[in-house]
């Protein structure tokens, strides 16, 4: 039985910063990848799909989006995606080679406090380790009353193996996988219906902001249904999805050639913890971690989106080193601010606190400064002008308590806000930046 330093399970972005971070320091590491390298975000989540929003903005602009020829570039745009995905992989590959990480194909499972089994297409194998981290994400939540089999109704992974757009689909879940799903059909041409549960779409983020994505979907041909639960969805005799939902007492049979699920996700650790071996977990089945990311296994870690939301690769990209780091070190640094992105056109970002999260702790001391991308100089000579940005701060000191924005490169802008979180910045030290114009970020000023 070979024998490391470190094993990590997974090689997501938590787990590949991880095993990085900790080979640089000189352990010996081996990660054990399940997939492909990545993690859902380069192979089947961030990347591919925002490859194909890209593509699909382009189509948006030709002067019929649903005609033949934009239906067609679907195939270009898949294959953009997959290059980009491809190109991505055999970066983390080298990364992973070059840091003297030992990449292990299969999968693992925790068996004892010290020893991984290793199950792979060459059989079954065990690994000895001082110490563990668990890093394997988490599977797709999908309801009860919805029979997914993979192919007509899918994920989000299942739906990047499409080759052409659905003439007609019903998305389940309007944050910002089912969001983004949307808009990159119906910018080829689908006929597509987006329902949420709660009563907006994007819950969870700024309602003004959101308000500003809704009325774009809509104008594209989406049709948004909020407040709406589903009792059933399964393929029919004739091969097409009959989803029957209910929309505030009101029942409604909707009918599409494909559905999509974007519920949220769940831990799998069934499948890493052997039936003699266990965690602590949360009450929603999550892995349980304290400050310094230790399970309650003490040389057992853990990271990512198997630890609970947020369920971000950035988030877990920054777990991972922060485990990493508890793992040389026994502690690490706060994880900080984490910013929340949609990106969508016109794309959402959040950091921070909410309007209403701000008024609970400081009340009346809350302002609120707000301004459209119309008055942006760059907003207006690229036809960008749609959104605007939100800066909530405390009038007794005057420093940023949250950013709320919606329009052109708000995932770029919102890092600026993020920092100035960070270092407890007021509206004044923004305002004393020197913003480069023409520029989207100078809406900061």
């Amino acid at each position: 039985m070979e024998k490391f330093d470190v094993v990590v399970l997974g090689a997501g972005p938590a787990g590949y910063s991880a095993a990085v971070r900790l080979a640089e320091s000189g352990l010996k590491v081996v990660c054990v990848c399940g997939g492909e390298p990545g993690g859902t975000c380069l192979n089947c989540g961030c990347i591919p799909t925002k490859s194909l929003l890209k593509s699909a903005g382009r189509a948006a602009l030709s002067p019929s989006p649903g005609n033949e020829s934009a239906k067609l570039s679907f195939g270009d745009a898949v294959a953009r995606a997959e290059s980009a995905k491809l190109k991505l992989r055999a970066g983390v590959e080298f990364m992973l080679k070059k840091t003297g990480v030992l990449l292990v194909r299969g999968f693992g499972r925790i068996i004892s406090k010290n020893i991984v089994e290793v199950s792979s297409e060459s059989g079954v194998a065990e690994i000895w380790a001082e110490k563990i981290l668990l890093a394997v994400g988490c599977a797709p939540k999908i309801p009860s009353s919805v029979a997914c089999d993979g192919e007509i109704i899918v994920s989000a992974s299942g739906a990047l193996k499409f080759s052409s757009p659905p003439e007609s689909a019903v998305v389940v879940g309007a944050g910002a996988i089912g969001c983004e799903f949307a808009q990159i059909w119906s910018s080829f041409g689908s006929k597509v219906v987006l329902v949420e549960f709660e009563n907006r779409i994007l819950p969870r983020e700024d309602a003004e902001c959101a308000d500003v994505l809704r009325r774009r979907l809509r104008r594209s041909g989406i049709k948004i249904m909020v407040s709406t639960k589903v009792l059933s969805a399964s393929v029919g005799p004739s091969g097409a999805v009959e989803c029957i939902v209910d929309s505030e007492g009101r029942q409604e049979r909707l009918k599409a050639e494909r559905l999509l699920v974007c519920a949220g996700v769940r831990p799998d650790l069934e499948a890493v913890l052997s039936p003699g071996f266990s965690l602590d977990t949360t009450p929603q089945g999550f892995v349980s971690v304290d400050k310094n990311y230790r399970t309650s296994v003490g040389n057992i870690y853990a990271a990512g989106d198997v630890i609970g939301p947020p369920a971000l690769a950035h988030a877990a990209e920054r777990e991972g080193i922060l485990a990493a780091d508890s793992i040389m070190r026994g502690t690490c640094e706060e994880f900080g601010q984490c910013c929340s992105c949609v990106y969508t056109t016109p794309e959402i970002a959040s950091v921070g606190m909410s309007e209403s999260e701000a008024r609970a702790l400081f009340g009346d001391a809350v302002r609120v400064l707000k301004k459209p991308f119309a008055a942006l100089g760059r907003a207006v000579a690229d036809g960008c002008t749609e959104g605007f940005a939100k800066i909530l701060y405390n009038a007794s000191d005057g420093r940023v308590l949250g950013a709320h924005i919606a329009g052109e490169r708000a995932g770029d802008i919102i890092s600026v806000c993020a920092l100035a979180l960070k270092k407890k910045a007021t509206v004044s030290d923004l305002r004393s930046v020197v913003f480069p114009h023409p520029s989207y970020s100078e809406i900061l000023r």
